[in-house]
């Protein structure tokens, strides 16, 4: 037997769902626009850019030490990761220190192009997802725009509970009701993932308490193990580690005393960008630690290799990224519609009532002569 509310409980829930919608609505919205093209930003990216990221099919990919060397070359500043071409055809990506991005045509023999990373377009629409272009203070409020769109979809569920009453023809409401609760599950998802993001300084502790595990932490090496290294040995020593791995990326040691990690993607890692990691000693290019995601710890598969692709529905490949990209349109369409719904319910009250029909009085007859 479903459960009905109440015409007073009713009515509370939807002074609350407004007023939560109306206040947050709008960064609700800027945040759900731009992560639907955050999902598909390498694609949108590489479209807008094809000199740079599309490179012709080299007959023997060069090693990662030329790629550096080539990337380097004139450039005064150093290397501080190395990305991998994820299909033939592709180019390297190298950053450098000083905020650059080198790509490399897989034959290393020439550079295609730079730029300035954080002036990329899709940069800049990613910092707006993440945090309104605002820091860290704009990564708290992103934070909770997530946790009041969450509030959005459980009491806009609770006003979906059945009515008393006769079916009636459906209204704009019914309709605005309808689009939330199919977008209930991905909003949902989208919600709770983000917020976590947003808060990641709490919700690791959280997550770490609930699963009674420990956070993964990368390896210290004393602080006279140098920078410089054997770029092309650090990562020979990964794919002997893990020869059905594919190498993602290669990330340098920024300064002395760290190691350098390399980042595969085996079969069976749910995360786009591999989450099994190899680091390397830079003075030798021996292995000092792995972490491979059968052996994670319960928080490090939970937040770091499952959080983001539920998030972008990467985890469902092309099917969820779709999904996930139209659910982001939603916020926006609601808030339009809900607040097209204020307006015409005060429009509403502030009409004048229809003044009383005036009242006439019957003329008395007159009777001639009298």
């Amino acid at each position: 037997m479903p459960i009905r509310l109440s015409p007073k409980l009713r009515l509370r829930f939807r002074q609350a769902h407004m007023a939560v919608g109306l206040t947050a609505g709008l960064i609700v919205s800027l945040t759900g626009l731009t992560g639907a093209s955050v999902a598909f930003r390498h694609e949108i990216d590489h479209a807008l850019n094809p000199a740079l990221f599309r490179a012709p099919p080299a007959a023997v990919e060069a090693p990662v030490d030329r790629i550096l060397a080539v990337a380097a070359e004139n450039r005064g500043s150093p290397a501080t990761m190395v990305t991998f071409p994820r299909e033939a055809g592709q180019a390297y990506v190298v950053d450098l220190a000083d905020g650059r991005e080198v790509f490399v045509d897989p034959a290393g023999e020439r550079v295609l192009g730079e730029r300035v990373a954080d002036e990329a377009l899709m940069a800049v629409v990613l910092r707006l997802h993440r945090t309104l272009l605002a820091g860290e203070a704009g990564k708290v409020v992103v934070g909770g725009a997530s946790l009041a769109l969450l509030l959005l979809v459980l009491s806009g569920l609770v006003l979906r509970v059945p009515r008393r009453g006769p079916v009636r023809k459906r209204t704009a409401r019914d309709w605005h009701e309808l689009l939330g609760l199919w977008a209930t599950a991905t909003l949902a998802v989208s919600t709770i993932t983000g917020a976590t993001f947003a808060f990641k300084a709490q919700s690791i502790p959280a997550i770490a308490w609930l699963t009674r595990s420990e956070p993964v932490k990368p390896p210290k090496l004393p602080a006279s193990e140098p920078v410089a290294m054997d770029t092309a040995q650090a990562v020979a020593s990964a794919r002997r580690l893990y020869p059905d791995g594919r190498v993602m990326a290669l990330r340098l040691p920024k300064e002395a005393g760290q190691p350098a990690r390399v980042d595969l993607k085996r079969a069976g890692d749910p995360h786009p960008y591999g989450r099994t990691w190899v680091w390397i000693a830079p003075s030798d290019g021996r292995v000092v630690a792995t972490m491979a995601p059968e052996a994670a710890p319960r928080v490090h598969w939970l937040y770091t290799i499952l959080n983001y692709p539920l998030h972008t529905g990467e985890l469902w490949g092309l099917p969820g990224r779709v999904a996930m990209g139209l659910s982001g349109l939603t916020p926006a369409i609601l808030f339009a519609t809900g607040c097209w719904l204020f307006w015409k319910r005060n429009a509403r009250r502030r009409r004048p009532a229809a003044p009383a029909s005036a009242v006439v009085e019957p003329k008395e007859a007159v009777t001639p002569g009298v």
